[in-house]
C-alpha cells in the first residue's frame, strides 16, 4: 500500500513496551482481579488495551452479543467494555449486580436429568 508523502509509516514518539512499564502491570493485574480472572488483560505494543474471556463462549451466548474477546484505547474503557459484558453473559444473569469485586456467579450448567 502506497501513503500520500504526508503520512509517516512510524508514530512520532516511540511506542514503549507495556511489559517493561510496572504501572500497566499494575492495572492490568487490577482489573484483572477486579473480573475474577474471567478476563486476561495485556496491552499490545501500539498500546491498544485486550481482553480476551479466560472460558470459551457457548454459539448461543455468541448470538445473544457476548464478545470472545474486547479491545479499547485505555483500562478505564476496556473495564467499561468488560463490566457491560459482564451484564450480558447468560451465567451472569442470577446476579445481575455482579460488577467489581464480586465473586463469579455459579457455573451455568443445567442439571442433569434424573
Amino acid at each position: 500500500m502506497l501513503l500520500p508523502d504526508n503520512h509517516a509509516t512510524q508514530p512520532d514518539a516511540p511506542v514503549t513496551n507495556p511489559a517493561e512499564d510496572p504501572q500497566a502491570a499494575a492495572t492490568v493485574a487490577a482489573i484483572e482481579a477486579a473480573f475474577a480472572g474471567r478476563w486476561g488483560v495485556w496491552v499490545s505494543d501500539t498500546g491498544w488495551w485486550w481482553a480476551p474471556r479466560t472460558a470459551a463462549l457457548p454459539a448461543a451466548e455468541l448470538a445473544a452479543g457476548c464478545a470472545p474477546h474486547l479491545h479499547a484505547d485505555n483500562p478505564d474503557e476496556l473495564t467499561e467494555r468488560i463490566r457491560h459484558q459482564e451484564h450480558l453473559h447468560p451465567a451472569q444473569a442470577a446476579c445481575r449486580d455482579a460488577t467489581e469485586r464480586t465473586p463469579p456467579c455459579p457455573p451455568h450448567n443445567p442439571a442433569p436429568p434424573s
